[in-house]
């Protein structure tokens, strides 16, 4: 899925979106529209002036809490 693959690159700290478009094959645009919904709901953040994102510290917060109950450790 495409949103996926979009927050496995965005884990990395900031992620220039040019990046994201030529890694994912999205045209920038399919990129910020995808971006723009996971700002929406506060599961990225947007630099617009450098065009770049990474996800937000509670998503990230939340993607370790299930890998560690994916691997049995609570």
């Amino acid at each position: 899925m495409v949103i996926d693959e979009v927050l496995g690159l965005l884990e990395a700290e900031w992620c220039d979106l040019r990046e994201i478009s030529e890694r994912l094959g999205l045209t920038e645009s399919e990129v910020k529209m995808i971006l723009s919904f996971l700002v929406k709901y506060d599961f990225a953040r947007l630099d617009e002036d450098r065009r770049r994102a990474k996800l937000s510290p509670s998503l990230l917060e939340f993607l370790e809490r299930v890998r560690k109950v994916e691997e049995g450790k609570t």
